[in-house]
């Protein structure tokens, strides 16, 4: 028997869902993963200060892969993560060798992924992440960089130190960041929320409605701010 082929493709047709590695891709998730890589791309060029072997701190340049995972899951954003690390790797190679490539690179940036694993506690999530690109950039250092050590100091502290001391800052402004967004949205969704009920009809007192005291039981004006037979301050779904 021939194969079947679902109405509406060719069979020659890509399934426009299944882009990368088995991710359910659609063309809405492609064109936001390419924003936060473009948005991460842009703030990366924003460096407040630059070591000599690589690494700066930036105005927040992992918060939009960070904020990606984290509303996205782990998967989709280390996706994202890695291909965020080959574009830095365009416009600032640092080549010693094919492994550190890919440890300082698509491994590190990542890894910021991580985040993904903890949707409903966002600062907690950007560090994991975060922590995730300094554990392959420390790695990367013992093993490729230990040279640069200065004398009488263990590669492994040089490389703590090194890796930790801009990715610290970088941690700090990216939580920083990440919680001030998490309050706006909030609110966002608050007044979304409201503007909801109002269109429902559910939060608007309609003139001449009559409602009942929740006290007295009396019947009273829905656009009364109290009872008028009881004094009793209203207490209903328009007044909350």
């Amino acid at each position: 028997m021939g194969e079947s082929v679902k109405v509406g493709r060719s069979p020659g047709c890509i399934d426009s869902t299944r882009v990368i590695s088995g991710l359910k891709l659609g063309a809405r998730d492609v064109a936001e993963m390419s924003g936060v890589i473009a948005l991460s791309t842009v703030l990366s060029f924003v460096k407040f200060f630059s070591l000599p072997e690589g690494g700066s701190v930036t105005a927040g340049s992992m918060v939009p892969i960070l904020w990606f995972s984290l509303r996205r899951g782990a998967k989709i954003g280390c996706t994202a993560g890695a291909i965020y690390g080959l574009v830095q790797l365009m416009f600032e190679p640092y080549i010693y060798n094919p492994v550190q490539v890919l440890l300082d690179y698509p491994i590190a940036f990542g890894a910021l992924g991580l985040a993904g694993l903890f949707k409903k506690y966002r600062v907690l999530g950007a560090t994991v992440g975060i922590t995730g690109r300094f554990v392959a950039h420390f790695l990367s250092g013992i093993i490729f960089f230990w040279m640069y050590a200065p004398e009488g100091m263990s590669p492994i502290v040089y490389s703590a130190i090194y890796n930790g001391g801009y990715l610290g800052v970088e941690l700090i402004i990216s939580a920083i960041v990440i919680h001030l967004l998490r309050i706006e949205r909030y609110m966002v969704e608050e007044v979304v929320k409201e503007e909801k009920m109002v269109t429902e009809g559910k939060g608007v007192a309609k003139e001449g409605e009559m409602v009942v005291c929740q006290y007295c039981r009396a019947l009273i004006k829905s656009t009364s701010i109290k009872c008028e037979n009881c004094g009793a301050p209203r207490r209903d779904k328009y007044s909350e």
